[in-house]
């Protein structure tokens, strides 16, 4: 159905040409049909099976729940496939009224993206993959905003929109930000400020603007929540400098409660029966209790988070770009779990049980890379890109404590440009986990680790 009106709204909006322009009173008016098809071939050595609603059809990190390998077709190599809508409208000056409507697509079979059905069917089966996502089913699930924009005031939108993580992580990457080929494209968790889910921020005003060669930016997300303003609000703040050959980014994130999905599942019970005295009538009577069902769903985990970026790129020459970045994310008990219940509406799928981070102290975590691409032709561009991710111990309780963990990437990306609009790719991606974060076993004995290596085709209109 939500296919289907994502059809219906493409034709209705005319895609041939991609903008049309009227006159609506004394403004002019334009909309714009926009998008990006992405999809190829990869294998993958430790997996599941490919998902048909998951946003990249395949997990590529370390992972515990498979350690077959996969050929399959995926969705998103380079960038996400999405549809869009775009519009403004000329108010005065150089004030302007926009919209931005986008959805997430599942090149592979024409879903819409949805990461809490690939979870919650990953519960029951235990036989596709299962990854959290920002795009669980919602129907413009990448953004969906309007505001006003000026040159010289900036840009005031709201809904729900992207954070600046989000914004600015792909063009701090010399490796793109490869939705299949880098970590920090595979997982909006980075971008996030510690969970995928807050990539993008639902109820949120932001504000962005550039005054010469520095940007500003502050996002607030409103949760919305009776007795508890600050339940599940979050506030976000982004500082930079560009210049020349040389740019850098400061972004703050900041989330009360937080959430993040996984999948659940409970154990079927059975039926019991117990003799009871009946203390009136001095007789053995028998009480049954009924037999539960198995039962498996999406899972809620709470936390409050925040989180430090710093990214910073630099044009060497006009064919060599470096790229770094560094991330502090830090994780604690939720300020108002119990208070919550409007997270059963967010997704498509109903939350099946619910937790909380830990009550015993702070998890930190760490994220850093550094990556270079060369552009060999006017077409053809290399890159290579090393990232790595690692936690400090933390306690889980009075008298637990998960010891610290650490994955380490490196990513390769040749990428041919046949046109403005289309590209030819291969890369590949290989992970290795320690610590506490070894979740598979190799048959072997060789620490956890995973490997993606594709071809694939994008298709920017």
């Amino acid at each position: 159905m939500k296919v289907t009106a994502l059809l219906t709204l493409a034709l209705a909006a005319g895609i041939a040409p991609a903008t049309q322009a009227q006159t609506i009173g004394n403004d002019k008016a334009s909309v714009t049909v926009y998008g990006i098809l992405d999809a190829g071939v990869a294998r993958v050595e430790h997996t599941q099976d490919f998902s048909a609603y998951y946003q990249a059809g395949t997990v590529v990190t370390p992972t515990n729940t498979g350690k077959a390998s996969a050929l399959g077709v995926y969705n998103g190599g380079l960038s996400s496939s999405r549809l869009g809508f775009k519009g403004e409208a000329i108010l005065s000056g150089d004030l302007k009224a926009i919209f931005t409507l986008e959805a997430g697509i599942n090149l592979p079979n024409g879903n819409v993206n949805n990461s809490a059905i690939s979870i919650a069917q990953s519960a029951a089966a235990g036989s596709t993959i299962t990854n959290d996502g920002s795009t669980s089913g919602q129907l413009f699930a990448r953004g969906a905003y309007f505001g006003f924009a000026s040159n010289t005031w900036g840009t005031l939108t709201v809904g729900r929109t992207q954070g600046f993580g989000l914004d600015l992580i792909p063009s701090y990457d010399a490796v793109q930000g490869a939705a299949l080929f880098t970590p920090i494209g595979f997982s909006g968790s980075f971008a996030g400020g510690g969970y995928t889910d807050d990539s993008r921020v639902d109820t949120s005003l932001k504000y962005v603007a550039k005054f010469g060669d520095v940007n500003f930016g502050y996002l607030h997300g409103f949760g919305g929540v009776a007795g508890a303003t600050s339940a599940q609000s979050s506030n976000q703040l982004n500082l930079g400098y560009e210049h020349g050959p040389f740019g850098i980014q400061v972004i703050y994130e900041a989330f009360s409660d937080a959430f993040s999905l996984s999948s659940a599942y409970t154990a079927a019970v059975a039926a019991t029966t117990t003799p009871v005295l009946n203390a009136t009538t001095n007789k053995v009577v028998t009480l049954t209790t009924p037999a539960v069902p198995a039962a498996s769903g999406v899972k809620a985990t709470f936390a409050d988070t925040t989180a430090t970026l710093v990214l910073a790129r630099y044009k060497v020459t006009p064919s060599l770009l470096i790229t770094a970045g560094y991330e502090n994310q830090v994780f604690s008990a939720p300020s108002n779990y119990g208070k919550d219940a409007t997270i059963t509406s967010l997704y498509s799928q109903p939350v099946f049980a619910t937790a909380v981070f830990t009550t015993a102290g702070n998890k930190t975590q760490k994220v850093s890379w550094i990556a270079a691409g060369y552009d060999l032709t006017t077409s053809l561009n290399v890159a290579i890109g090393y990232y790595k991710s690692s936690f400090s111990a933390f306690a889980t309780s009075a008298t637990a404590t998960t010891a610290a963990g650490n994955s380490n990437y490196k990513s390769l990306l040749i990428d041919y440009r046949l046109a403005k609009s289309v590209d030819l790719y291969a890369g590949y991606m290989g992970s290795v986990s320690g610590g506490s974060s070894t979740t598979a076993t190799s048959a072997n004995g060789e620490w956890p680790n995973n490997a993606v290596t594709g071809v694939g085709a994008r298709f920017k209109f």
